[in-house]
C-alpha cells in the first residue's frame, strides 16, 4: 500500500495515510465478518451461494441509493463527478 499511495500522488502527509490504512483494514475485517456470517448461517453449498448472491445484491442496492441520495442532495454530480 506504500508503493501505491505515493506513486498515485496522494498527499504526503503521514496522518492521511494511515488514516487510509485504517480504512482499508476496516473494510477487509468488515468483508470478513460477512464472510464467516454467511459462512456460518448457510450450511449448504447451495444455500450458500443464494446467501452470498442476495448479500451481494442487498449492499449493491444500499449502495447504489446511497450515492443517488448524495447526488440528488448535492444538486447534481455528487460524489463521484458524473452524471447519470
Amino acid at each position: 500500500m506504500v508503493v501505491t499511495y505515493y506513486t498515485i500522488g496522494f498527499a504526503p502527509e503521514a496522518s492521511r495515510f494511515f488514516k487510509q490504512l485504517l480504512l482499508v483494514f476496516l473494510i477487509q475485517q468488515m468483508a470478513a465478518g460477512l464472510f464467516r456470517l454467511i459462512a456460518g448461517v448457510c450450511r449448504t453449498m447451495i444455500i450458500a451461494n443464494t446467501g452470498g448472491t442476495l448479500t451481494l445484491l442487498v449492499v449493491s442496492c444500499l449502495e447504489v441509493s446511497y450515492f443517488l441520495k448524495v447526488k440528488f442532495q448535492s444538486g447534481g454530480s455528487g460524489v463521484t463527478g458524473f452524471h447519470l
